[in-house]
């Protein structure tokens, strides 16, 4: 675990997934693997990941900065507008997208904090042309215990 940290804008490792910036806030290590935290962004039209469902015991937070996003948690999509909090426990079919006309923003939490190893590996897998390969995207799923159920929204 390392001590104490405080981060200013702009502050923490950043990395692109496909148009989108991400920023590392808190890293697993910094908690002992207990959590990790980051902040994202998705651009309007991006349809997301495919349904999947976590069985490894993945807890996913998300808190919307701003603009809207919409979240598929079991059978219900929901429309979550700036403010909004949404927890998908693991064992939970989820998906989101950004079914706006600007980008939206979101702190997300990953619990344990091994979920940011899996985002990492996604965003990899973009090219220039923002469109990951899926056969490889469906290994990296498979190998962070995620179980896809259905297609990308949209």
């Amino acid at each position: 675990m390392t001590g104490p940290r405080i981060l200013q804008p702009g502050e923490g490792r950043s990395f692109p997934m496909g148009p989108d910036p991400i920023t590392v806030l808190v890293e697993p290590q910094a908690t002992d693997g207990a959590f990790s935290i980051l902040e994202a962004q998705i651009s309007p039209g991006v349809p997301g990941p495919p349904p999947h469902v976590h069985t490894d015991g993945l807890h996913e937070f998300w808190y919307v900065l701003d603009g809207e996003l919409d979240f598929l948690v079991g059978d219900a999509t929901v429309r979550a507008r700036r403010g909004a909090m949404a927890h998908v426990p693991p064992g939970t079919v989820h998906t989101f997208s950004n079914p706006g006309d600007a980008p939206a923003r979101w702190l997300g939490v990953f619990r344990p904090g091994s979920g940011l190893a899996m985002i990492e590996e996604i965003a990899a897998l973009f090219d220039a042309s923002d469109e990951p390969d899926i056969e490889r995207m469906m290994a990296v799923f498979a190998a962070h215990g995620v179980e896809v159920v259905g297609p990308p929204p949209g």
